[in-house]
């Protein structure tokens, strides 16, 4: 019997990934459903599962250094991150981190239930999965040195006008910088690279 801890803020979710895991995965049992980074050394430690599903996106919390602790202290936990931050974005460092998989939200079931049941049966250790990790890094996205200035003046605060000034750049280059930034990392308008921005940092 596998023994899953499921670790997301919202109710619905842990509900949802728990039927599904039992209807879909045979021989499992959901050990713990937690909401709260804080509760979760304290029960992987007493519970000893052998996968948990974390969702990094955890209120009040910094969910990649969760990830990064889990890794250090239980290297022998499973771990799949099933989050609603972009996969372009996070996805390559949670491997890093040590994750095993990355699963986005919008992903459907079949893939959901296709991964659990492929980690769960991995029985080696996180560097003994170079397949799905070469995956991951050949679709690694890549800026350019002047989409990366770009972007850190943005994060900064600034304004097209004043970066195209700071930048020696015509300001109708400086929108196609920012048209490029949104198109290569999927987001939707300028909010969404400032709120990612620590993350966007490990691909520059």
């Amino acid at each position: 019997m596998k023994r899953i801890v499921i670790a997301d803020p919202h109710p619905i979710v842990r509900k949802g990934l728990k039927e599904l895991l039992i209807e879909n995965i045979p021989r499992v049992k959901i050990v713990r459903q937690l909401s709260t980074a804080e509760a979760i050394f304290p029960q992987l430690l007493s519970k000893k599962p052998d996968l948990i599903i974390l969702e990094i996106a955890l209120p009040g919390m910094d969910g990649l250094g969760i990830l990064k602790d889990i890794s250090e202290r239980l290297p022998d936990l499973k771990i799949i991150i099933y989050s609603s931050y972009p996969a372009k974005i996070y996805k390559q460092k949670c491997y890093k981190l040590g994750a095993d998989a990355f699963i986005p939200k919008t992903a459907g079931l079949r893939e959901l239930t296709n991964t659990v049941h492929k980690v769960l049966q991995n029985t080696g250790s996180k560097s003994g999965q170079p397949e799905e990790k070469t995956i991951k890094k050949t679709s690694e996205v890549k800026l350019s040195t002047r989409e990366i200035e770009v972007l850190q003046l943005l994060f900064e605060g600034y304004r097209n006008k004043d970066i195209a000034i700071r930048l020696d750049l015509n300001e109708k280059t400086v929108s196609t910088y920012k048209s490029r930034l949104l198109n290569k990392l999927n987001m939707d308008n300028t909010a969404e690279l400032i709120k990612h921005y620590n993350a966007l940092k490990i691909i520059k």
